[in-house]
């Protein structure tokens, strides 16, 4: 789903609520929920939506419009890496916030 989709989607009461999620350092992903389905927001090209820090995710979610009744919230992982059987993300943080 592109961003111009969610914010359609957004503002037709569809979205139940927003993720976004540390990717890594310098890496903010977008994920939007429909029920208990999770999706990722794409850019032009097709691969995830990505901004380099918070406060740009932030921004572009200000300048969308109205969205102020979606729940927001920012997605922090923890990465192990202790030898071959590293185990995936774990969820360190889900912290709510807002755009304004």
């Amino acid at each position: 789903m592109s961003f111009d989709e969610f914010v359609a989607l957004a503002q037709a009461g569809e979205i139940e609520r927003l993720h976004v999620e540390s990717a890594g350092p310098e890496a903010f992903q977008y994920r939007a929920f429909t029920g208990a389905e999770g999706i990722c927001l794409l850019d032009e090209d097709g691969g995830p939506l990505q901004e380099k820090c918070f406060g740009h995710a932030r921004q572009r979610l200000r300048c969308a419009g109205d969205l102020t009744e979606i729940p927001l919230f920012l997605i922090q992982y923890v990465h192990r890496r202790e030898g071959a059987t590293a185990d995936g993300p774990q969820l360190a943080h889900r912290t709510p916030f807002s755009v304004r």
